[in-house]
């Protein structure tokens, strides 16, 4: 018998059972199994919680939104998104066994723009180096970095659309950081977009012929779906011919 003190010991697993009875699937059941951890598990360390103080800011962290987990150098680090009393949002960063860093919150100005930064929604990291994106109502947020030292914009809704016409005026959730390439998710235009080097380049963009196809729109999972100088994108075409998912390599 697993006592309730002990629940936090445990790995919970749900199983769906059923039964064919003459070629029908009966009513499943479901179980919980609690299956009680060994001892010698492993350590399990705060990185940060509510109890945290807030870098920069008043008092504690109250809630936590996206987070993003790198190794770098051996070291496990997480970029993440927090909340305190009031307005208090911001990224920051922290590593194993050291002090919550701010990277920008609600009182850093965005860079080469007036205001200040409003709702950070999405995180990556790069070994030590951080990627957001803002979403920040009529501003329609950006794409921003503390890659190279010192906070800077990647793209906004002043930044014209390499290889289109026009602004970008809206942005996805989505961000990438990997081998110094950030790769974003624009809502419009369409498109899946990266700065590679500084230049910022168009990967996949609503329009583009691929393969004899048109395409129609794009997905981009954000940091899970960029490896290195591998970038994993979802591609819709008009007429819903040859829809999947494409690998885009930068040399």
């Amino acid at each position: 018998m697993l006592a309730i003190a002990d629940i936090d010991k445990a790995i919970y697993s749900l199983v769906l059972r059923g039964d064919f009875l003459g070629g029908t699937l009966s009513t499943p059941r479901v179980e919980v199994v609690l299956t009680p951890l060994p001892a010698s598990t492993g350590t399990f360390e705060v990185l940060a919680n509510t109890s945290t103080a807030i870098p920069g800011g008043v008092g504690n962290f109250t809630g936590f939104a996206s987070a993003s987990f790198e190794l770098a150098d051996g070291v496990p680090r997480i970029a993440f998104t927090g909340a305190g009393e009031g307005s208090q949002q911001g990224v920051y960063t922290v590593a194993r066994g050291g002090p919550v860093d701010l990277v920008a919150d609600t009182n850093t100005s965005v860079p080469d723009g007036r205001a200040k930064f409003l709702s950070p929604c999405r995180t990556a990291l790069d070994g030590d180096r951080v990627a957001f994106v803002e979403e920040s109502g009529f501003r329609r947020g950006g794409i921003y970095t503390n890659r190279g030292g010192g906070l800077r914009r990647v793209a906004d809704t002043s930044t014209p659309v390499p290889g289109g016409d026009g602004v970008f005026t809206e942005f996805n959730c989505s961000v990438g950081f990997d081998a110094g390439i950030i790769a974003f998710w624009s809502k419009t235009p369409d498109g899946v977009f990266a700065d590679v080097g500084g230049q910022l380049v168009p990967v996949v963009v609503e329009g583009d012929v691929v393969d004899g196809n048109v395409v129609r729109s794009t997905t981009f999972g954000g940091e899970e779906w960029i490896d290195g100088r591998d970038l994993l994108v979802w591609v819709d075409f008009d007429g819903f011919d040859d829809d999947g998912y494409y690998l885009a390599t930068f040399r």
